[in-house]
């Protein structure tokens, strides 16, 4: 059961941001372990500036807190992708149900480019009690978002030099997954968002329309098809002579 699950984006320019969240889940037997722990993903883009959390019993007596030691740091790749993403993760590994863990964490942004999106429900088998996301602009951005399956009204709050996006969702029971049913993916609540607006490596452009979009990309690419002096030369002695493709290959 998820007690309370709180994300908290704010927005401070089209090249910053912080991302705060914390959530209370109670375990209730050991099939829901796997929800117990915590994630975190960290690059060169997204970087992890505090976590907390803690582990309590039946009643809510605190048994543990986490301790920077016991935070694990791993890499992200696999056998068929290289990246600079890791990840840092924990677990308690509590086996006496039903126990209740408590995580906070604070990440901060570099460049918008992507921005993180809320699913209340991951799974058929968690029921929430509350969930709520809360994004905070700058009052005159403009913040672009799509919702699925949320049944209630986003609450939009003008106050002038910033303004709020705020969705919320209570008590959802968990279900049973059934046989032939549409993927999870595709019945649960999510909202996602990404800017108009952003910045990343000192580019600033904007994402407001496609023609916006691919401008950005073809600035990226813009002469990154031509060789330099030196290597096309290269090139050409090493295949001076040669008349077949294969050889010049």
């Amino acid at each position: 059961i998820v007690r309370n699950d709180f994300t908290q984006i704010n927005l401070i320019s089209p090249g910053e941001a912080v991302i705060k969240r914390s959530y209370a889940i109670t375990i209730l037997n050991d099939k829901a372990d796997e929800f117990a722990g915590f994630y975190e993903y960290y690059n060169q883009f997204f970087s992890i500036e505090d976590i907390e959390g803690r582990l309590l019993d039946m009643t809510g007596k605190e048994l543990k807190k986490v301790k920077k030691k016991d935070i694990t740091d791993l890499s992200s790749e696999s056998g068929s992708s290289i990246s600079d993403t890791r990840y840092k993760t924990h677990h308690f590994y509590h086996k006496e149900y039903p126990y209740t863990v408590e995580y906070t964490s604070e990440v901060k942004v570099k460049g918008l480019f992507y921005l993180p999106g809320w699913i209340p429900q991951l799974h058929y088998s968690l029921a929430v009690e509350k969930s709520r996301m809360l994004v905070i602009t700058p009052g005159s951005y403009k913040l672009r978002y799509k919702t699925y399956n949320f049944k209630g009204n986003e609450k939009i709050t003008p106050h002038g030099a910033y303004t709020e996006y705020n969705w919320e969702v209570n008590n959802l029971k968990a279900m049973v997954a059934e046989p032939l049913m549409p993927s999870w993916a595709r019945v649960r609540t999510q909202v996602s968002i990404a800017p108009s607006e952003f910045e990343i490596k000192g580019i600033r452009a904007n994402m407001d329309t496609w023609k916006n979009f691919g401008s950005f990309i073809y600035r990226l690419t813009e002469g990154r098809d031509a060789l330099p002096a030196d290597m096309a030369q290269k090139v050409k002695t090493l295949t001076a002579g040669l008349n077949d493709p294969k050889e010049k290959i």
